[in-house]
This record gives C-alpha cells, sequence and structure tokens, in this order.
C-alpha cells in the first residue's frame, strides 16, 4: 500500500457512514505497524478531536495488537534473551525503537566489565566487577522521587535516565549477565526481583537442585549479594507457603511479567485507567495458554 492510499484510508475515518469508517477500520488494523508514522501525522493534522480520538485509538491498538504478537512469538521460543523481552514491552510505547540501540548501549557496558574478568576470579568477585561498572560507573540506581512512572520500566528510558525500578534494573542486570555469559538467573521466589548465582557444574540432575546456588543478588539495592537466610525471611514475611522453586533459578519470562505488572500499577496511580487496563489485558493474554 503506497502512502497516497494510506492517506486517502485514513480521510475516511471521517466519514459520515458509521459502516465506511469500520470497513477503512479493520484494513488499517491490518496494516499493522507499518501505518503507525502516517496515523501519528494524520493526528497531527486533524482539524477535529473526533478524528484524533479515533485515530489515537487505532494506533493504541495497533500498538498492543503488535506488542502481544511479539510477546507471544518470545514465549513460544523460549523467552530466554531477557532483553528481547524488555524491548518488546518497550517498543509498545516507542513503535520506532530499535533493539540495536538498547543491545548496543549493553554491549558497551559488557565489554568494560569482560575487560575486567579472568577465570581466576571467584563468582562474587565478578559479580562485584558487575556491580562496580553498572552502579558506579555508569551510576545506575532506583528512580527517586518518582517511583511510579511508567518511564522506569521502560528500558530506553531507564537507559537515558540511568534510574528504574527494581524491575527494571533487576531486567538490566540479568541481560548484563547473560551477554557476559555469567550463570545467573531470575529467583524462583514470586513478586520479588531477585536474581541467582548458580553453579552449573554442581547440578548433577533435574531432581538433584539446590547445591548448585551459590548466592543471590539484588539489584535494586545496587547488586547486594546475600544467603538462603534472606530468602527464607522473606518468605515468612510475606507469609508464603514455602515451595523449593522459590530458592531456585527461574525463567526469564517472570522478570518480563512483573514488568508488565508494574506498567499496570503504573498507569493505574496516575489515573490513567484505560492505559492500565491495556496492560492488563496483554498481561492475560501472553500468560494464557
Amino acid at each position: 500500500m503506497d502512502r497516497s492510499e494510506v492517506l486517502a484510508l485514513i480521510s475516511l475515518l471521517d466519514d459520515a457512514d458509521a459502516i465506511v469508517r469500520g470497513k477503512v477500520t479493520e484494513t488499517i488494523l491490518k496494516q499493522g505497524r507499518s501505518l503507525l508514522p502516517e496515523l501519528q501525522r494524520a493526528w497531527d493534522e486533524a482539524e477535529s478531536y473526533q478524528v484524533q480520538n479515533r485515530i489515537d485509538d487505532l494506533i493504541q491498538e495497533i500498538k498492543f495488537s503488535a506488542g502481544k504478537d511479539d510477546l507471544q512469538g518470545w514465549m513460544r521460543n523460549g523467552s530466554q534473551n531477557v532483553l528481547e523481552g524488555a524491548f518488546y514491552v518497550a517498543r509498545i510505547q516507542f513503535p520506532e525503537l530499535s533493539y540495536n540501540t538498547i543491545d548496543d548501549f549493553l554491549e558497551g557496558i559488557r565489554k568494560s566489565v569482560w575487560l575486567e574478568l579472568s577465570d581466576g576470579l571467584t563468582a562474587l568477585e565478578k559479580i562485584r566487577i558487575l556491580n562496580y561498572i553498572l552502579f558506579e560507573v555508569n551510576r545506575f540506581s532506583i528512580a527517586q522521587p518518582d517511583p511510579v512512572n511508567p518511564d522506569n520500566s521502560y528500558l530506553n528510558r531507564v537507559i537515558e535516565q540511568r534510574k528504574g525500578n527494581p524491575v527494571s534494573l533487576a531486567i538490566l542486570y540479568l541481560a548484563l549477565a547473560q551477554k557476559l555469559e555469567l550463570p545467573v538467573f531470575a529467583a524462583g521466589v514470586p513478586g520479588e526481583c531477585i536474581l541467582v548465582y548458580s553453579d552449573p557444574w554442581a547440578q548433577t540432575s533435574v531432581g538433584d537442585k539446590g547445591s548448585e546456588v551459590l548466592f543471590y543478588i539484588d539489584p535494586g539495592k545496587q547488586g547486594a549479594v546475600f544467603g538462603r537466610e534472606e530468602i527464607e525471611r522473606i518468605i515468612r514475611h510475606r507469609k508464603l507457603d514455602p515451595q523449593p522453586y522459590y530458592y531456585l533459578p527461574g525463567p526469564s519470562h517472570e522478570l518480563i511479567m512483573s514488568l508488565i505488572g508494574e506498567l499496570v500499577f503504573s498507569y493505574e496511580e496516575r489515573g490513567l485507567k484505560f492505559r492500565s487496563n491495556q496492560f492488563r489485558a496483554l498481561l492475560k493474554a501472553i500468560t494464557e495458554k
């Protein structure tokens, strides 16, 4: 579809016939993300609020439909690369965002950390180097004094402002660990942005897990390292029914689910119920089997 056809199609959103508008809407939605730039320009140039509202509804529906497709595909493909999942979430709000923009930045940090690593270092020493480069050199930290700002969940904005919430910082940390091929994973304890460093050589069988865990990491606290006792304290404090998998490495997609949940909360706190409900529906769509 060339630009003149697109413009003609968009112009029909102002047609008095509801049937015509319905067919136009259906056609635009089928074209998907490719029409977003023209739709945005049409919104800027629209002379009535009614047309602007119709265009805005289309923009939002296309963004979330494309985001759902991206995330569902990521889940089907194993959801191992946590950076990819966070990118798909960010692209819902920033559809022109390039994966390379985020990846290139993290690659720069990876190289800085890698230059300081050696085979003779212990696991704890490696994590201390990563902590130093990420939190001291690059100055990433928890966002204050506006912790519920949605920008704290979009990884491109987190990188720009060097501030995020506990979930986005955990994703950033895990993405770097994955690039460095460090055995760091999301911890299984629900509702917590904690990572686990495990020794893969200690994994003898699926039924013999637990001894591979060396320590836990809290990226929201500048990469603080702690042991099993702290996980037990969290479980007691939250009155959770203890489960063995709480202490073990969990799937990366749990952090992405938490990130979307954070956006639900952020938009709700700001009174943006429509946006909050969109992310709630997105979360439901990508977790349904």
